[in-house]
């Protein structure tokens, strides 16, 4: 039985090995959905999640605590949250499991009554022991929704960590509030690092920093911007979308570098911009300069859709799910505004295939597994 259970871990082990995606310098805000938990705290209150409905509610302005895990427009705190200005507070996210962390994008929210000069960004593995990383801006943040500041990490304080949370102190003249929301605003807190994503995980295939991605804006639109493909979510970082519906023929494209196996699209919008449609065309093709290039794509059918955050009737992200599909480009189509809505605008589009092992590695499990029931008989 002992030689069985031998057998059986270093099969493990081969398929662990050759199924990894490795990935760097990679938001982990782009895991599955579900791979990421939002949480704001204090010092008598320190882990609230959205799943405390009625608290959550009454610490954050302009928005749910669910939005913060995609970037969007919410201001954490409230003066409930922060006794009146007076005390810490903090907002972060919570990981599927540890992963290596490296830095962290930090997108605060200032305001003439509410500015920050200084803050923490800390990082933990229980939730409870924090490693600290302390940052002092060059003058107090009063701008609404500013550029995101990057704080990388010391090598020794690099890591694999699950919590990552971004925390303000008004002991230390880190923070005011003499306004009504009682404190500066967090929007975004994006864990940044490497590693490998392992079977099951989610990938995002379009990631420039780890695939080597490319983009192009080919509609009539009243925003272009080219960065809708490094992963970030934050908010007014990189926005391409229109007051109307795309024109006939427009589309963004996506050259993902090599053919992989794609089952989702996710367009993480802008300040809940989010369109009620679009389409998603795909080509295996190797040069977008060949001949009947545009003649090469396919309309992927969509298995089902989804908006997110699913708690919040303030949406933020569109998701449409496929049969897994071979890509090498990637066009994104008729997008279309809501009914009644003003704008379409991403900020992000995920091409997400799930880690699978390799056909090499399947027949090798499934020799294991033939070998290991010939020598039970």
């Amino acid at each position: 039985m002992k030689r069985v259970l031998a057998a059986v871990l270093a099969v493990a082990m081969v398929w662990s090995a050759a199924a990894d995606v490795v990935v760097t310098n990679y938001n982990w805000l782009q895991l599955a959905p579900d791979k990421v938990t939002p949480f704001l705290g204090n010092p008598d209150m320190p882990f609230i999640t959205a799943a405390d409905t009625e608290t959550a509610a009454t610490m954050t302005v302009n928005g749910k605590l669910s939005d913060i895990r995609w970037g969007n427009y919410v201001w954490i705190p409230t003066y409930y949250l922060t006794n009146a200005g007076q005390g810490e507070y903090w907002g972060g996210v919570m990981l599927d499991q540890p992963r290596n962390i490296t830095a962290v994008n930090v997108q605060l929210w200032g305001s003439g009554t509410e500015q920050t000069q200084q803050f923490y960004v800390e990082a933990s593995l229980d939730g409870t022991h924090w490693t600290t990383v302390s940052v002092t801006l060059d003058r107090p943040e009063t701008d609404q929704r500013p550029v995101p500041v990057l704080v990388p990490f010391p090598e020794s304080k690099q890591g694999d960590y699950q919590y990552i949370r971004v925390r303000f102190d008004p002991a230390d003249g880190g923070y005011t509030a003499t306004g009504s929301y009682g404190g500066p605003g967090l929007l975004t807190v994006e864990p940044i690092g490497g590693g490998a994503l392992k079977p099951g995980d989610t990938v995002n295939w379009a990631n420039n920093a780890s695939f080597e991605t490319s983009i192009k804006n080919v509609f009539s639109g009243n925003w272009g911007g080219n960065q809708w493909h490094d992963g970030s979510f934050a908010e007014n970082h990189s926005i391409v979308g229109s007051l109307n519906d795309m024109n006939e023929g427009g589309y963004l494209q996506i050259n993902l570098g090599a053919e992989r196996t794609v089952d989702n699209v996710l367009g993480v919008c802008h300040n809940s911009y989010v369109p009620a449609s679009f389409q998603v065309w795909v080509s295996t093709a190797d040069d977008e300069n060949a001949e009947g290039f545009a003649d090469s794509f396919t309309l992927l059918t969509p298995l089902g859709s989804e908006l997110y955050p699913l708690d919040n009737n303030k949406k933020d992200a569109l998701g449409y799910d496929f049969a897994p599909a071979q890509a090498r480009f990637v066009r994104i189509m008729n997008v279309t505004k809501p009914d009644g809505g003003e704008a379409w605008m991403f900020t992000q589009v995920l091409v997400n295939g799930t880690v699978v092992p390799e056909p090499a590695t399947m027949s090798l499990l499934t020799l294991g597994a033939l070998t290991l029931l010939r020598r039970r008989r």
